[in-house]
This record gives structure tokens, sequence and C-alpha cells, in this order.
């Protein structure tokens, strides 16, 4: 068949021979390197030894068909990309000291049951359930309850039926003995005024004879009421004197606390100002001789212009303290009180009152003469007046006590005790329906924490009660590592000591602090310390296993994980890395291995994308997909931003 071939057609079969021919020479040199030996992981090399070698079958086979036919261009779909776990390379603390192996542990965990025994209705939760606190967890059936609690309904019912009736009977004797007090009031009311009218007669009688005695003594009041008068504007004056004054002392008084209260506050926050200034300063030259130390030429003129500025500052808040201090007004208000307390002396020693008072006390005396012949006169009259009025009380005093027979009847009612027990009756009623309420309530399990579900230990049917929990619920906030420390290096361990964690099961590395130590070791002579993980990135679940070290101070190097480093024939040791989607290896020099973390000093530079997972099936220039990248935990606790892995490009 003879089907003529066009020049982009013809250009771009050769472009596939070309890589055809590209591919024999690979599979040629690749034959003559060093076979890639991952560590327990030969039977995954060899799978992946030939899947590679399909691979290149496969690549051959697509250029023979190019080439062969009848000129029709076929053009197999390329393999898809490799899925790999990657990670994104940064420095790390470097560790001071050996590993200790540990695990993740809850903060809390708690066994739950319920208040009540009885027998499960629900169980709302499965092992491996995260639940938040108060959510329902089960419940116990509560039908027995329920059915006391509506008998509980209907003996509150009757006891309230029962205190209705008793109150009615109750208000019918109230009303009669009410009735009888209303007579016995009116009874007394009318000796009262009986008593009253006879009181009247005999009290005019004395009132005459008060008014003609009044009259005389009249005369003797006008006197005494000039002499007062006269007294009283004279002690006016004084006292207005007197006011006028200590308004004044006062006035100088306030203003001198006003202006001593002023200056201090003055000079208080010009002082509090100066010693902020200071510990500033103190801080920032602290800074400035770390900065020195450390040889950071940046953050050394960054900190001594802070030094400088707070220098001025602080000189200029000492000069203001001095200037405020000079312009105090304490003096002026000193002698202006001293002024008005020598004029308040003055009027309070004014002699004027005195000769007033002299007058008042002659026309005083003659007032007294006239009032004691008038006492002797009246005081005959009123023996009469008292006579009558005798008569007139025992009158009714009589009808005051029938009024208060009544009235003890009738409060006798009033608190007679038959309501009381009504209503306590009633009131018991009433408990009796909340107690049980309460008992069908508690027949609910709800989380008291934030968790997962651990265990469950019981399922729908089966009995529950008070004496044990059977769902357990751990908590992970904060998270925690378990680990344990021998004897001969517990002496380094202190509260609070930085810790870099491995996780060998996620591969990420979490900066954490020691948060306690037990003080007992266990018979292996172990100490157990916990350590307080901040800045993990997945979702740890309790058990899993964890390496710990301490972090060197200042040191900080290229850490990663020792499952994503595989071992040559030679002996060398590489890594992979992704770069636009296509794997490439990169040979490392390995230094200290902590544990199942290498320090990687050569051959791999910050903020590289490393193959964590899936590296052993690769081979350099495999293009690969990202299922997930991670960013490795900086050792201050604080994670750099991840960036999302970028779709594989298709072949150029």
């Amino acid at each position: 068949m003879n089907t003529k071939i066009t020049n982009d057609e013809s250009k771009e079969i050769s472009q596939e021979i070309s890589k055809e021919r590209s591919t024999e020479r690979f599979t040629e040199s690749y034959t003559e390197k060093p076979r890639v030996i991952a560590r327990r992981t030969s039977k995954k090399k060899a799978e992946g030894m030939s899947k590679k070698a399909i691979a290149m079958l496969a690549v051959s086979a697509l250029s023979l068909n190019l080439l062969a036919g009848c000129g029709t261009k076929t053009v197999t779909a390329p393999p898809a990309p490799a899925a790999v776990k990657v990670q994104t390379v940064q420095m790390a603390p470097m560790p001071s000291g050996e590993v200790f192996l540990g695990t993740v542990t809850p903060y809390v965990q708690t066994m739950i049951a319920p208040s009540i025994s009885g027998i499960l209705s629900s169980v709302n939760v499965r092992v491996g359930d995260k639940v938040e606190e108060g959510e329902l967890l089960a419940t116990v059936n509560t039908d027995l309850l329920s059915a006391q609690l509506n008998q509980a309904l209907a003996s509150r019912e009757l006891a309230q039926v029962q205190q209705e009736a008793t109150s009615q009977k109750l208000d019918s004797s109230i009303k009669q003995a009410d009735a009888g007090v209303n007579a016995a009031q009116i009874n007394l009311n009318n000796a009262t005024a009986g008593a009253e009218s006879s009181i009247a007669v005999a009290e005019k009688s004395l009132e005459a004879l008060q008014t003609q005695l009044d009259n005389q003594v009249a005369a003797a009041e006008k006197a005494v009421a000039a002499a007062e008068a006269q007294l009283a504007n004279t002690r006016a004056m004084k006292e207005n004197a007197v006011d006028q004054a200590e308004r004044a002392v006062a006035s100088a008084e306030s203003n001198l606390e006003a202006i001593r209260a002023q200056n201090q506050a003055v000079l208080d926050a010009d002082q509090k100002n100066i010693d902020t200034l200071n510990a500033a300063l103190e801080k920032a030259e602290a800074q400035l001789d770390a900065a020195r130390q450390a040889g950071d030429a940046t953050t050394i003129a960054s900190v001594q212009e802070a030094v400088n500025q707070l220098e001025i500052s602080l000189a200029n808040a000492q000069g203001k303290l001095e200037i405020d201090r000079a312009n105090s007004g304490l003096k002026a208000a000193e002698n202006a009180l001293n002024t008005a307390e020598t004029a308040l002396d003055a009027a309070e020693n004014s002699e004027a009152v005195a000769a007033a008072e002299k007058q008042v006390n002659q026309a005083e005396q003659a007032l007294a003469n006239a009032k004691a012949a008038r006492d002797s006169e009246l005081e005959k009259a009123r023996a009469s007046l008292e006579a009558t009025k005798t008569g007139a009380a025992n009158t009714v005093k009589g009808a005051s006590a029938q009024l208060a027979q009544a009235q003890t009847v009738y409060e006798d009612l009033l608190s007679d005790k038959q309501l009381e027990v009504s209503e306590a009756q009633v009131k018991a009623a009433q408990a009796g329906v909340q107690t049980l309420q309460v008992q069908i309530d508690k027949g609910r399990l709800t989380s008291p924490i934030q968790g997962y579900v651990v265990a469950v230990n019981a399922q729908v049917g089966q009995a529950v009660g008070p004496q044990g929990g059977f769902i357990t619920i751990s908590s992970m906030n904060p998270l925690l590592a378990a680990v344990e420390v021998p004897e001969s290096s517990i002496a380094k361990i202190k509260q609070g000591l930085n810790m870099t964690v491995f996780i060998p099961a996620t591969g990420e590395t979490v900066p954490g602090k020691v948060a306690a130590i037990h003080p007992a070791p266990d018979m292996n002579k172990k100490y157990l310390i916990e350590v307080e993980l901040t800045g993990n990135k997945q979702e740890l679940i309790s058990g899993m296993r964890v390496e710990a070290y301490a972090a060197a101070e200042g040191a900080k190097g290229i850490l990663i994980p020792g499952d994503s480093v595989v071992t040559l024939k030679s002996g060398a040791y590489s890594v992979f890395v992704v770069e636009d989607g296509v794997a490439r290896n990169r040979i490392v020099k390995v230094g200290r291995m902590t544990g199942s973390v290498y320090e990687i000093t050569s051959g791999l530079a910050e903020g590289e994308v490393l193959v964590v997972q899936g590296q052993n099936l690769l081979s350099d220039g495999d293009k690969v997909q990202a299922v997930g990248q991670e960013e490795q935990t900086s050792g201050d606790g604080i994670q750099p931003d991840a960036e999302e892995a970028e779709p594989v490009a298709e072949s150029k």
C-alpha cells in the first residue's frame, strides 16, 4: 500500500525513531550502572525492574508500529505517571544525643459508664469514631422509669386536688371570723366616740383658762423673741463669716490636694515612661549582643538603630521629668491655705454673740416667772381632765378586748396547718416527679471530652451499670508522646527541654517539649517522659511508634526519613527529588544516622521536593504524580507554607 507521507508526518516518525534509539541506549547503559538496592525492599525492586522492562518493550513496539503498516500513524498514550509521596526539605534542629523510643499516647483517657443500671437500647459510636464534647454515645432503656414517672405525675395531680379542697373549706371559716372582727371593731369605734365627747367638754374648760394665762405669758415671750431675733441675727452674721472662711479654707485645701495629685500623676507617668524605655533598652541591648555573637550584620544594624532610638527617647523622658519637677505650684497653694485659715480664726473669735446671748437670758427669766404662775393654775384644771379621761379609757379598753379576741380567732384560722400539710404533700409529689426525670436523663450517655473512641465493650441488649465503664474515649489534645529514657540518660532530660520527634508511620518530623518526667523507673530501669507535640500536620493515632531526641542548641541541618534513602551496589547513597514532575536520582552524603532519621551533609538542598514513599520503584527521569506533599516541620514548631504539587505535564 503506497500511502504518501507528508513532511509533518515524516518529522513525527523521525522523532519517534530517535526516542526508541534513545531508549535502547538508556537500556544498555542502565545495565552497566550499579543496581539500586533499597533496604528491606528487594521484592519491590524486582517488581520495579520488571515494570521498567515492560515499559521499554512498549516503547520499542510503539516505534515499530510507527514504521510498519500502510502508512497509517498510530500513537499509543504514554504510561501514567508513578504515584509518590513527597516532602519539602527543610532545615531542622540536629540531635544532641541518643534516640529514645516511644509511642503516641492520649492526653486523657476516660471510661464512661451510665449513672444507672439497665439494658442498652442504643450504641451510637464505634471504635475509631471521633466524638465531640457532649455528643450522645449510647442510651439505656428507661421504660420502667417512664412508667414510674407517669404514676408520680398522677400522685402529684391528686395532691393538688386535695390542696384545693382544703383551701376552699378554710376560706369559708376565715370569712366568718372576719365578720366577727368587723362587729367588734364597730363596738370599739362607738366607745371611742363617747369617750372623746366627754373629754372634749373637759378640754374646753381647760382651754379657756389656758387662753387667759397664755396672754400673760405672751408679753414675756415677745420680749424673749425680740432678744432671740437679735441673737439669731448676730449668730447668722458670725456663722456667715465663719462659713465663708471655712469654704475658703476648704477650697484652698482642695486646690492644694489637686495640685499635689496632678503633680504626682505627671511625675509618676514620667517615671513609668522612663522605666518602660529602660526595660526596652535593656532588651534591645541584649538582642544586639546576641546578634553580634551570631555575626548577623543585618540584624546588628537593625537592632543598633532600635537601641539608638530608645536612648534618645530615654533622654527626652528624663528631661521632661526634671522640667515637671521644677514647675510645681505647691508653694502658692500652701500660702493660700495659710491665709484662709487665719481669716477663719478671726471669724470664730467674734464677741458680738456673747452680748446678744446675755439679753436673751434676761428675757427668758421673765418668761419663766410668767409660766410658773400659769402652770400652778392649770395643774388643778388638768387633774379634773385626767379623771374624765380615765373613765373613758376604761370603756374603750373593754371594747378593745372584745376586738382582740375576734382577731385571735381570725389569725388562728389564717395559720391553720392543714393548708401547709396539703402544700407539703404537693411539693413531695413534685420532688418525686423531678427525681424520676433525673433518673431517666441519666440513661443518656454523653461524651465528657472531645476525642476518639478506643473501646466499646457492650452492645445493644446487654446489661450495663455504674460499676464499670464500657466506652473508652481518648483525648488527643494536646498531643503527647510517651518516651522511655534509660537511667544513664535521665539526668540530661529536664522539664521544658526542646525535643524533635520523628513518626515513622507518617515520615513526619515534629518539634516538642518535655511536659512531664515520671519519677519512678520501670523494671528495666527506664524512666517514662511525656513530650508534648506541636505543629504536626497529619492526623496521628494513639499507639504510633515515635523516635525522640533532644535538639542541639542552635545546630541545624537537613534531616530526612531513613526509608527515603536507597543504597547503591557501590555503597553510595542516593535519593529521588522531583523537578517539574520528573524524578531525578541524586547522590547524597549521609552524616549522622539517628534512629530512623538521617542527616544529609551534601547532595540535597533546602526547599527541594524529596520522594519519601514510592522511590524504590523509580528510575531517573520517570514521570511522577505527587499524591500527598508534606512540609517538614522546622525546629521552632513553625511549619512553612505547603506548596501544592503541580500536575505532571504530558510528554514533550
